[in-house]
């Protein structure tokens, strides 16, 4: 039986629970954003300045620089998952609020290891990726306008192929926040087997924010703080039609 979702009626049900909350959303989200956004950027220009106070930046400060990133990368995805609670916790008409936003920094230890986890089962599937912008480069190289041509459409099926693997990891936070028992490869492989046949309607659903998300830049991101909670409580809908259609809605509580 042909899987579908209304996308239309899910957005309504998604502004409908954003109508209803308290404390207001957009307030919820400009702490989120404080929180993921300034540690982060206040990090990279403090070490930027002190680790290029000398004319040419050493191999030592290449290697701080990088291992700092990969920390800032986790510290924005712990931040992330606690949003993405106050999202499922929203849209299911359960009590949201700041205190969500802590969800992530309340399980570190396991989203590190899902992090981990997820990198080295994602890792094989770049391979293939890596080997079509190789052979686009060698093909503009040495194949004048031909390989000009060939390294357009290579680049085009990275793309591609890159939309295509992520949305096939693209309810593991999900997964993850309302199966906390569950171990790092129960949760990636019940994403991956909640999408299959299920990433196009995904992909619709995402683009069909694009125009609100190209207001939010017009208004400096102002916009921003009530497209956010708009765009994750939808994707919490799409969430329980995928994994959960028909069963108990409620998140065990972290803490």
């Amino acid at each position: 039986m042909e899987w579908k979702f209304d996308r239309v009626q899910a957005k309504r049900e998604a502004r409908a629970a954003l109508s209803g909350a308290h404390p207001h959303v957009m307030l919820v989200t400009l702490v989120y954003d404080l929180l993921a956004l300034v540690p982060p950027v206040a990090a990279i220009v403090l070490a930027t300045l002190s680790l290029t106070s000398e004319e040419n930046l050493t191999i030592t400060g290449w290697v701080v620089l990088t291992v700092l990133l990969v920390v800032l990368s986790f510290y924005t995805s712990v931040a992330q998952v606690g949003y993405l609670s106050y999202a499922m916790r929203l849209f299911r008409g359960e009590n949201a609020g700041f205190w969500c936003l802590l969800e992530g920094f309340a399980q570190t230890g396991r989203i590190l290891l899902l992090s981990v986890v997820q990198f080295f089962r994602i890792l094989p599937w770049m391979i293939p990726a890596g080997i079509v912008m190789t052979a686009g480069t060698l093909a503009q190289e040495y194949l004048g306008l031909v390989g000009f041509c060939l390294m357009i459409l290579c680049r085009i099926l990275y793309v591609v192929y890159l939309v295509w693997l992520y949305l096939r990891y693209a309810l593991v936070w999900f997964v993850a926040l309302d199966y906390p028992e569950r171990g790092a490869n129960w949760v990636i492989t019940r994403s991956i087997e909640a999408m299959k046949e299920r990433k196009w309607a995904c992909l619709k659903l995402e683009l069909s924010f694009l125009g609100w998300q190209l207001l939010s830049c017009l208004t400096l991101g102002i916009l921003g703080l009530w497209v956010t909670p708009y765009l994750w409580v939808t994707m919490a809908r799409f969430y329980e039609a995928a994994v959960r259609p028909g069963q108990e809605q409620h998140m065990p509580l972290t803490f």
